[in-house]
């Protein structure tokens, strides 16, 4: 695939948004911005396989469309 990637400009600015509050106490700003970036990088991957990118954010549905396991459980 020729054209650029566009996830991964998502996946820099939130890696940049990580590296700045990664000292800070907002703990549930890093959670968030952990699983936006967890979330780009699967994105990033189905878009290089050249397969449908989903409008969801569960972690376990974009590993499924990957046919990949995460070392998470389902909560």
């Amino acid at each position: 695939m020729s054209e650029k990637n566009p996830w991964l400009r998502f996946i820099d600015e939130e890696a940049r948004i990580l590296s700045l509050i990664e000292h800070e106490e907002v703990f549930r700003g890093i959670c968030l911005h952990s699983q936006q970036l967890a979330e780009k990088l699967l994105k990033a991957e189905l878009h290089r396989r050249g397969k449908t990118v989903p409008w969801v954010h569960d972690l376990l549905t974009l590993a499924d469309k990957l046919q990949t396991k995460l070392p998470i459980e389902n909560a």
